[in-house]
């Protein structure tokens, strides 16, 4: 795409649709936060996001510490007209119809192989919830692209993200990851939608709004046939990804913004109020963002400021907030009341800031 086409299609996207975009730009699944009260709005709305600005189709489920991982698994699945492949031994090669059933390994009604594909975006509702099985078992998804149920195992598609949508604590995003740790290492980046940031699309589409909170069960959209579902005076295909993806990659990276920002990595490893969250592979997701966004400011260079943005995004979530036993200082003298008045109300985007604020800039 020319700079003007990524300008006009940028500037008309609300904070929601920019953060679907980088992921799919970015090939990577990410995380929703919001407050409490806006995780089914906020899901609606990411539906709706998939549906009419990518065509994409996408199941919401609700997740509770009860939630299996056979839910899980059967509610990822898009549904398809016909069942499958028949399964089973050739009528016609001289065998009686009675004999092949006898000879199967299977049963009549489980002679059909489930084809179905996973959806192409999982919106996964208060998944910091969900139990250490099937939080494994989704960083088994993200990482092979494919689930396994009783009957088959089930292939993701080309286009394919996760997105878990959990609640905003302050309390709890003090000191604890919201997500298993190497779930959340996995994630590419959070963003957090703000309690009045609005919903255009659930805004024009009220009826959708009271279907889904009538029921907590599954929901399944999915595009029909080449229909082209419109956004506005946008639809973002897959070519329109594909340009920004191959343009991302293109950035140039000199050698004083990279500079800057390994010293950004250096300086949260080193922060007295970190004690996890800045793996290699965050920093391989911070190169991939930052790059990424500068593709989407329609620009093939890297500057200051699009690496203090994409550093916001990528370390929000990982970054894990250290208790007063476990300063470093306390082994050479500090008072355990000094410790604990300093670190007393940080959280991860203040240690961010504090961070941008000490790394001195690239001119």
């Amino acid at each position: 795409m020319d700079p003007p086409a990524i300008d006009y299609l940028v500037s008309n996207l609300s904070d929601l649709e920019l953060a679907l975009l980088l992921s799919l730009v970015c090939q990577e699944h990410c995380l929703i936060e919001t407050p409490v009260a806006n995780v089914d709005d906020v899901s609606g709305e990411l539906a709706l996001i998939c549906e009419r600005a990518f065509g994409l189709s996408y199941a919401i489920l609700d997740f509770t510490p009860d939630t299996s991982l056979d839910d899980f698994s059967s509610g990822i699945l898009a549904p398809e007209r016909r069942r499958g492949r028949y399964y089973g031994a050739n009528v016609d090669s001289g065998t009686s119809s009675s004999q092949s059933r006898a000879q199967s390994r299977f049963p009549l009604d489980r002679a059909y192989l489930d084809e179905r594909k996973i959806v192409n975006v999982i919106i996964a509702k208060n998944f910091n919830v969900a139990n250490d099985s099937v939080q494994i078992q989704a960083l088994e998804l993200i990482r092979s692209k494919r689930i396994f149920t009783r009957k088959s195992v089930h292939p993701a598609q080309k286009t394919f993200l996760f997105l878990p949508v959990i609640g905003y604590n302050a309390s709890r995003r003090s000191h604890n990851l919201p997500l298993n740790k190497h779930l959340n290492d996995h994630l590419l980046f959070c963003h957090f939608h703000e309690l009045n940031a609005g919903y255009p699309n659930l805004e024009d589409d009220e009826s959708w709004i009271s279907e889904d909170r009538e029921s907590l069960s599954s929901v399944v959209r999915k595009r029909h046939g080449d229909e082209k579902l419109q956004f506005g005076n946008h639809y973002i295909s897959e070519n329109i990804i594909s340009d920004l993806h191959l343009s991302s990659k293109n950035v140039s990276v000199s050698a004083e913004v990279g500079r800057y920002l390994q010293n950004i990595v250096v300086f949260l490893r080193l922060n007295r109020a970190v004690v996890g969250g800045i793996s290699a592979r965050a920093t391989k997701h911070f190169y991939l963002v930052a790059k990424a966004l500068a593709s989407l400011h329609s620009i093939d260079y890297l500057t200051p400021s699009i690496v203090d943005l994409a550093a916001k995004k990528v370390y929000r979530h990982r970054i894990n907030i250290g208790r007063t036993e476990d300063d470093r200082s306390l082994q050479y003298g500090s008072q355990p009341e000094s410790v604990e008045l300093l670190l007393r109300g940080v959280d991860a985007d203040q240690v961010i800031e504090t961070v941008i604020s000490e790394v001195e800039s690239p001119l």
